[in-house]
């Protein structure tokens, strides 16, 4: 009888080991693998108080590829701000601001649009034929029953995970907007990491639609801030910090209201590369390389405490039984 007990026991191990097992497996096999071949859309949804707005016009701006490893890697004209704008590391909030912040040099710069969409009449502008990548789209304003209507930028990963980690190519997003118009704008300027030098100074240019109206200076004697008042409404209005060194900080704009918060952050110091430089080595398993917040990786950890439990309760089982066997 008491051999019956103890075979029963381990059979009962053996299938919570199998359905341990099982589960690993499953989350292993819940880590999709993103396709980088397959073709890929985006539609931006309109519909102000829930009607759809037709002939609204939409741009969207290919700020970066998605490489290998899933990290953004800035492309085209947006290359050229790589030593302003970091893109690892990201976080939801950060997303707003790197939207804001890139409005900014696209309209000062002229930065042309990656594709032009115009929403249908079920308030859709659906952006076809275009690569995948990390993308900033932004609207144009329009006026209608009185209320003119000024566009947040959105920042959208296409193709993008979606919360079962499975990648979706075609990616839908709804639009952002306010209606209340602006007489005044504040420039706020915020040092992260860094002491400005004595008698410093930054200039940020403040552009109404995508034309320069002023440039602003910034220093200890202004405690780094300026307001712009009684301004003529009706106007979009964004800033683009005119950076002195841009090897020595990065730039993130944020914005509330009628406020502009530009905030500088010390650039890590990176070691100095010798005249005959040795290869890095190759990054292992153990030490991937960081990653953007957005898109996720797909990896599960939730039962990575549940199993170790699991494990060590069937180890002290285990040993119960081989002392009563032995006993």
């Amino acid at each position: 009888m008491m051999k019956g007990r103890l075979r029963s026991l381990r059979l009962i191990i053996a299938g919570m080991a199998l359905m341990i097992s099982a589960l690993c497996m499953n989350q292993v096999a819940a880590i999709e693998v993103r396709d980088a071949t397959k073709e890929v859309s985006l539609t931006v949804h309109h519909a102000p108080e829930s009607i759809p707005a037709e002939g609204v016009e939409f741009e969207a701006y290919k700020i970066a590829d998605i490489d290998k490893n899933t990290r953004f890697v800035l492309y085209g004209d947006f290359e050229a701000y790589r030593n302003v704008v970091a893109l690892e590391g990201l976080t939801d909030p950060d997303y707003t601001d790197l939207g804001e912040t890139f409005r900014g040099y696209i309209n000062r710069d002229d930065i042309q649009p990656t594709k032009v969409a115009v929403t249908d009449a079920n308030g859709e502008a659906k952006f076809t034929g275009i690569e995948q990548g990390l993308y900033l789209v932004l609207g144009k304003k329009y006026s209608k029953g009185g209320k003119t209507y000024y566009f947040q930028p959105s920042m959208v990963c296409v193709p993008t995970l979606d919360e079962n980690d499975a990648w979706v190519y075609d990616v839908d997003i709804f639009s952002k907007y306010d209606t209340k118009d602006t007489d005044r704008v504040k420039v706020v300027k915020v040092w992260d990491g860094i002491r400005p030098r004595e008698n410093f100074f930054i200039e940020v240019d403040v552009l109404r639609d995508d034309v320069i109206y002023d440039t602003v200076v910034l220093n200890n004697d202004n405690d780094w801030q300026v307001e712009l008042k009684d301004l003529e409404t009706g106007f979009e209005w964004s800033v683009a910090e005119k950076t002195i060194n841009a090897e020595e900080w990065r730039v993130t704009v944020s914005k509330n209201s009628y406020m502009f918060e530009v905030r500088n952050e010390l650039v890590p110091e990176t070691p100095d590369e010798s005249p005959t430089p040795t290869p890095s080595p190759t990054p292992t398993p153990s030490t991937p390389p960081k990653r953007p917040e957005i898109p996720r990786t797909g990896l599960i950890w939730w039962p990575v405490p549940l199993l170790m439990g699991l494990g060590f309760s069937l180890f002290v089982l285990g040993l119960y039984l081989r002392r009563s066997d032995n006993a």
